[in-house]
């Protein structure tokens, strides 16, 4: 299996940085493509469940970004 590369932004440090639920849905994404490889139905449905995991977690991300600017 292969590892998406993912887009990131240099800071001023060097260090890079993506928005955690950008980083978070693309982790979804892969999942969702794995899932559609899969050779065994358990694969897919684990696939499945971590998909489900990373979209929750980029939610929560989002609506914490919506908290912390007010």
């Amino acid at each position: 299996m292969a590892f998406i590369f993912l887009e990131r932004h240099a800071t001023a440090n060097g260090f890079f940085f993506m928005e955690p639920s950008t980083q978070y849905r693309q982790f979804a994404e892969e999942c969702r493509r794995f899932a559609r490889l899969a050779k065994t139905a358990e694969q897919r449905k684990i696939l499945l469940e971590m998909e489900m995991v990373w979209t929750k977690l980029a939610e929560e991300a989002e609506g914490q970004a919506v908290k912390d600017q007010d």
